[in-house]
């Protein structure tokens, strides 16, 4: 499938829940949060740690509770909410993208689950396009975002019509997953290093994995089955295509990268940042 159609196929699957919860968010926008210009330049000098829900996690499982409020800025995505919570692990931002409700309900299930005390210290992340009940389920900072895709003409006339609706609000563009809108977000933030785990994005059929989910509904975190994914051809192409907008996206910005998983496709530490020069007069010259 060529890039076009898929964005096309992209656009008339999503567009009416887009349109619906951008509408329903206009009167949040304006009782709940800021503008994303509020977290540019809150990791500034330091590591961010961005997380998913893959198995991956388990490598940095132990080390979690050393990465935040120190050295490490930690962002997470709503989808490793669950696995997040049974290691009594919290953020220091949550991103939230997809426009399903199913978000909210990630959403909710963790907020019952942990303090409600240290999850106002935790800042959301979301486009307007987001559920409407997921900015008014979280009980701390809200950051909002409108989304924003010129190279892409099929969605032109629905991101002309979110200006209208939000004309003072920053734009984030070129982010098809929460993966990519996560690694923009470090970068916004003035990372150092973007460090990730969890998104485990294999490319070859014999990699096949299983992410764990927990039942969050006792006292204690309870194993769920394994969910399996199989790398079929279709998760090979979307892989290949998040892996190729990442590296595009590192390589535009030059922000040094490393992928701490062990199925990633790449595995390699990507640094663009390009030489510093010697100073004029330096000695050896």
């Amino acid at each position: 499938m060529r890039q076009t159609d898929m964005n096309r196929e992209i656009l008339d699957r999503k567009l009416e829940a887009w349109t619906r919860n951008a509408t329903g968010n206009l009167e949040n926008f304006k009782s709940i949060g800021k503008d994303i210009g509020a977290i540019e330049g809150v990791a500034r000098g330091k590591p961010v740690l961005i997380l998913g829900p893959g198995p991956s996690l388990d490598l940095i499982a132990p080390y979690l509770g050393h990465c935040t409020k120190g050295d490490v800025v930690c962002f997470a995505c709503n989808t490793a909410l669950n696995p997040l919570a049974a290691r009594g692990f919290i953020p220091d931002l949550l991103a939230c993208y997809d426009a399903d409700e199913a978000v909210a309900n990630q959403v909710d299930e963790y907020v019952r689950f942990c303090p409600k005390d240290m999850l106002q210290q935790v800042t959301m992340v979301c486009p307007v396009t987001i559920h409407p009940r997921v900015p008014r389920l979280w009980p701390g900072p809200v950051v909002w975002f409108r989304p924003e895709d010129p190279s892409e003409p099929c969605n032109a006339t629905f991101h002309r019509v979110l200006r209208v609706q939000f004309p003072e609000l920053g734009a984030i563009g070129n982010c098809s997953c929460v993966f990519l809108l996560l690694i923009r977000l470090a970068i916004w933030a003035k990372a150092e290093v973007v460090l990730s785990c969890g998104f485990d994005l294999p490319v070859n059929p014999a990699d096949s994995y299983s992410a764990v989910r927990y039942d969050l509904s006792g006292v204690a975190p309870v194993p769920l089955l394994a969910q399996p994914r199989v790398i079929d051809e279709t998760i090979q192409r979307l892989h290949q295509r998040y892996t190729g907008s990442l590296l595009g996206l590192i390589a535009a910005e030059g922000v040094p990268f490393v992928n701490l998983s062990p199925l990633a496709s790449f595995k390699h530490l990507v640094r663009t940042l390009p030489p510093r020069p010697p100073a004029l007069g330096a000695k050896g010259e």
